[in-house]
């Protein structure tokens, strides 16, 4: 195959934060930031991309209006819950969740360590404790107080009625914990380069 896409290309910060820009246009149209039309932003662009494929994941690639969709998407103000597809029921934490991933300022922005921290996603980690704790004869006051979640109890109960969404709830969280870190994405190029470099000089050889 070709030579892989060169990594990223730092720019100096304009505020002299040790939070490094990037200036090299990359990503899939559908799911870039806006900043990335600016040709400067940073590790935040990557969570505006889990947040459009959170919405992809509900609603389904909108093929038929794709324009329409990233419109609306692109836009700094919008209803989150007019995007096409969307589906009708889905609890307001999962728009709260949405809603921060596609922060239009990517400097308001949270990372993805944060939106991790988000109720939507956490609520299954407070279901899962409840669960062993039945499983174990024990009360599940006491399972969900080992939880790390910091879910107020109405929200729990609330969220109960949308346990069709625990499989979503978990994918959510993989996603996100998954991003990789800028040197992680640098040292994977550097591997690709290398493996290609030796498959040539064999190829030669």
């Amino acid at each position: 195959g070709g030579a892989p896409p060169p990594p990223p290309t730092p720019a100096a910060s304009e505020n002299g934060s040790d939070v490094e820009e990037y200036t090299t246009f990359a990503g899939t149209a559908f799911y870039i930031s806006p900043e990335m039309f600016h040709n400067k932003y940073t590790a935040k662009t990557d969570v505006w991309s889990v947040g459009v494929a959170l919405y992809v994941l509900v609603a389904g690639y909108p093929a038929e209006v794709l324009q329409k969709a990233f419109n609306l998407l692109q836009k700094s103000k919008r209803d989150l819950k007019t995007l096409p597809g969307m589906p009708d029921n889905m609890p307001d934490t999962y728009y709260d969740m949405l809603g921060k991933c596609l922060t239009y300022n990517p400097k308001k922005r949270p990372s993805a360590g944060e939106v991790v921290k988000c109720d939507f996603p956490q609520f299954h980690k407070e279901h899962e404790a409840e669960t062993t704790a039945k499983s174990k004869g024990k009360s599940s006051r006491r399972g969900m107080g080992r939880t790390a979640s910091v879910l107020f109890s109405a929200t729990a109960t609330k969220h109960r009625t949308y346990m069709n969404y625990q499989k979503f709830e978990r994918s959510v969280t993989t996603v996100l914990a998954t991003i990789p870190t800028r040197g992680e994405l640098d040292d994977l190029m550097k591997r690709i380069a290398a493996i290609e470099g030796g498959e040539k000089k064999a190829a030669e050889g």
